[in-house]
């Protein structure tokens, strides 16, 4: 594992009165390949307050004007596990023999690629606005921009929030909230949407999609 962040910023325990830096760029890694990378114009963490009262162990962290790239893995998987494929292949066998190729982006979790990050010292981590993208070992694969994202470590997901625009390819995605699920690739939201692709657009109230949008 290897990490690089700027010397700005704290490997010990936070401040009481917590942290504001500008100017942040962070680089998390995992078995020697690069996982995640965060840049922003301002990173801050303090402590959550509510109403009148703070608490000290719980610490929210801040970034402001964020580009976050993650890069994922490439894995194979069964074909009968990828949706839209047919349970019978052309040549009579079982499908679960079958593989494709699949990509997974589930070490962006690992506590080897977000250090600063434990779930024993964050309680969340909010990104406002955020330009969010996933890449393969090769290229761009899909960006999301938001009016704000949410770093739900329990969850193991990304929320977004406001003016939310997918672009994958050719295909566009446009919603009020969106949730991405990065051990599978799968996009949803349960929220108002617009899908444009070259040949048909498509809305509706409730989506479940890859980050390709095709299925």
């Amino acid at each position: 594992m290897r990490t690089h962040i700027n010397e700005e910023v704290p490997s010990t325990p936070y401040p009481k009165h917590g942290v504001e830096i500008q100017g942040f760029h962070f680089e998390g890694h995992y078995k020697g390949k690069r996982i995640i990378t965060i840049n922003a114009e301002k990173f801050t963490i303090q402590k959550m307050k509510l109403g009148f009262f703070r608490f000290g162990m719980l610490n929210v962290a801040n970034f402001k004007n964020a580009d976050i790239d993650i890069y994922g893995e490439s894995i194979k998987v069964p074909v009968s596990l990828i949706p839209n494929t047919s349970h019978r292949t052309t040549d009579g066998s079982n499908p679960r023999t079958q593989l494709s190729r699949g990509i997974t982006f589930s070490d962006v979790f690992r506590k080897e690629s977000l250090p600063l990050f434990s779930k024993k010292r964050i309680s969340s981590i909010l990104i406002e606005p955020v330009c969010f993208r996933l890449h393969d070992e090769n290229s761009l694969i899909m960006m999301i921009t938001a009016t704000s994202a949410t770093i739900r470590l329990k969850n193991r997901d990304f929320l977004f929030n406001g003016d939310v625009q997918v672009t994958a390819g050719l295909n566009v995605l446009q919603t009020d909230q969106l949730i991405l699920i990065p051990e599978n690739g799968i996009l949803k939201t349960d929220h108002h949407f617009l899908l444009r692709t070259p040949k048909k657009r498509v809305k509706g109230d409730c989506l479940r999609t890859d980050i390709f949008l095709q299925k």
